[in-house]
């Protein structure tokens, strides 16, 4: 779903692109990169107040996260 936002995305096509970006939210809310790019497609539609919003849901799906392990930083 976020390949196809991205895609529909480059083509203008925001509203689509919104759509598919909140699709893949739904999908995994722990992870952040969906919503970090609803944000961004919510500024460029001018829709200052939902981007803010679709920020904030990200930046609290990735503090919910947990750390990742020492392995996971040590492998190249």
């Amino acid at each position: 779903l976020l390949a196809r936002g991205d895609e529909q995305r480059a083509g203008y096509l925001y509203l689509s692109a919104a759509e598919s970006y909140r699709q893949a939210a739904e999908l995994d809310s722990r992870d952040p990169e969906p919503l970090l790019r609803l944000g961004e497609v919510y500024l460029e539609l001018q829709q200052y107040l939902d981007a803010a919003g679709a920020f904030a849901a990200a930046r609290a799906s990735a503090q919910s996260m947990p750390p990742p392990s020492t392995h996971d930083l040590l492998v190249p």
